[in-house]
């Protein structure tokens, strides 16, 4: 019987049992400061196998990101995400010879998604600078929360470029939990917020390695995603 190697599409299905295992174990039982970054750290570690670097540091980052959580400090964790979020907008960019180049393309092939994505995200815009960064702590903590939101929705707008549905959907579910996480802290309570935070935020980061895996992939072999 042939081997299948970490780099293998194959591979994917043990992985993501591995991975929904350990965010089941998270989410239903104990807490530590080990499980929250773990299911995290194990996808850094893969994707050093399936991976190019930059989405190994996007890992690396949000891992440490999901660290900071763990010990309740926002500040460091906030830092850790923008930067992971830094790091996968390099990789994501990479591809595009120029941005408006792209864009071109996208409204002349996809109109009507190109002002849909334009539209969602003014709107989330609106909805940060009018009803989150207004209430959040003056300094540093309001500043980073500006600068995280925008960072977060170019994230978004570049992944919804993207040829991978995976990408598209893990990117999607990140901006969604990020989006409940900050109206949870600094706007009202919401129900249930740990579920509506680290299920979507879970599986964001399991799609988002997915796609980028399929897509390392596709490149080395010159296959179809």
């Amino acid at each position: 019987m042939k081997n299948i190697s970490l780099k293998s599409p194959l591979a994917l299905i043990p992985l993501a049992l591995i991975y929904a295992v350990f965010i089941t174990q998270h989410l239903f039982f104990h807490n530590s400061l080990i499980q929250l970054p773990f299911p995290v750290a194990l996808l850094t570690f893969l994707s050093l196998f399936t991976c190019p670097v930059v989405a190994t540091l996007f890992f690396l980052f949000s891992a440490l990101g999901d660290w900071g959580g763990a010990t309740g400090q926002f500040l460091p964790q906030m830092g850790a995400f923008a930067t992971a979020h830094i790091m996968l907008i390099i990789y994501l960019a990479m591809p595009f010879r120029t941005i408006k180049g792209r864009l071109r393309d996208l409204y002349s092939s996809h109109r009507i998604g190109f002002y849909f994505q334009l539209l969602a995200s003014l709107a989330l815009l609106a909805v940060v600078f009018t009803r989150i960064v207004p209430v959040v702590p003056a300094g540093i903590l309001s500043i980073g929360v500006s600068v995280y939101s925008i960072l977060i929705l170019i994230m978004w707008n570049l992944a919804m470029m993207h040829q991978s549905y995976w990408i598209k959907i893990g990117a999607t579910l990140f901006l969604i939990s990020d989006f409940i996480l900050a109206w949870n802290r600094f706007v009202s309570p919401v129900e249930m917020a740990r579920l509506q935070i680290l299920v979507p935020y879970f599986l964001a980061q399991g799609c988002l390695f997915i796609g980028i895996t399929l897509c390392n992939f596709a490149k080395k072999t010159k296959g179809i995603i």
